[in-house]
């Protein structure tokens, strides 16, 4: 057993000798400020969509508040006429696009949330590569 685990350490140890020697700082700092502007990118793309998302929920919501008052209107007129038939179904409407918009404004409130945390993360992904940045100009300079 003795020699065996001679064996190994001394495996392990040239191994780690020739990965340790491998190793530049700077090409991984290369590696890894390539692969930190990727994820910028994506990000990227993330947060435009998340706020295209919310511009739409938005939008929905106001055309639902827009059709809530058209709605109402369309009520009141049929009251003044008596067309009481009329007035329900006119309520009746007013009613779905009043839950439609209590929806729509619940899920623009989260995607809101939401694309506030995206811009957080991007902001911070940003100082890191700054930073990564940084770092191999010192690296380099040394």
């Amino acid at each position: 057993m003795g020699l065996f685990d001679r064996i190994s350490r001394l495996l392990r140890a040239n191994l780690n000798a020739f990965i340790s020697d491998a190793e530049d700082p700077i090409k991984i700092l290369d590696q890894s400020l390539a692969d930190m502007q990727e994820d910028l990118v994506k990000l990227h793309q993330a947060v435009a969509m998340a706020i295209a998302s919310q511009k739409r929920l938005e939008n929905q919501a106001a055309q639902a508040k827009d059709q809530i008052k058209n709605w109402l209107s369309r009520t009141e007129l049929a009251l003044k006429k008596g067309e009481e038939e009329l007035a329900r179904e006119a309520l009746s409407r007013k009613r779905t696009f009043q839950e439609s918009y209590v929806s729509l404004n619940s899920q623009f409130q989260s995607q809101n949330a939401q694309v506030e945390k995206l811009k957080k993360g991007l902001l911070l992904l940003e100082r890191k590569i700054a930073e990564a940045q940084t770092k191999k100009n010192m690296l380099k300079a040394r």
